[in-house]
């Protein structure tokens, strides 16, 4: 029962972090005080209060690449920043929050990946590790730890007694 219990609470705290549809496909829009373009190689860095919008989508940093993968058609956003932060409007109409050294965003396979400092926040639940990704399309997310430190997730018994009440 007990286990049970547990498998339930973590069903509860990752179906609350569902990515709201509409803003996977919303335009990108990146405001910076500063950019510079490479073109050899396929990249543009924003320097400076740097942030990027995808809809309901918000991503915070010190500094953002940009990086276009010509031979594949694939885009992917490097945020770093100390920490740099992410936050979201999901489906059920809560913020999620994300913060770590680095977010690595892969515009075409829409999975967001804090490395360093991990943590995802919803409510008062939290996961924190030092890599988590999220797969915005399947709704998954892996925390893993490559240090001594272990994986941490912190569940909201009111979030559980709140679903229990639907």
């Amino acid at each position: 029962m007990r286990i049970h219990s547990f498998m339930l609470s973590l069903s509860l705290l990752a179906g609350s972090c569902f990515a709201n549809p509409l803003s996977l496909n919303a335009p990108i829009e990146i405001s910076s005080d500063t950019q510079q373009v490479n073109i050899k190689k396929n990249t543009i860095v924003f320097f400076g209060n740097v942030k990027v919008t995808q809809g309901t989508l918000v991503i915070l940093a010190d500094s953002i690449e940009v990086q276009q993968m010509s031979s594949k058609n694939q885009q992917s956003l490097i945020a770093k920043g100390n920490p740099a932060r992410y936050q979201q409007l999901m489906s059920n109409l809560k913020q999620a929050t994300a913060e770590a050294d680095e977010i690595h965003y892969s515009l075409q396979n829409k999975i967001i990946y804090l490395k360093g400092n991990a943590k995802i926040h919803q409510n008062n639940s939290h996961i924190q590790s030092d890599e988590i990704s999220y797969h915005l399309h399947t709704q998954k997310i892996l925390a893993r730890s490559q240090s001594e430190q272990r994986v941490i997730t912190i569940i909201d018994n009111e979030l559980q007694l709140e679903q229990g009440a639907k």
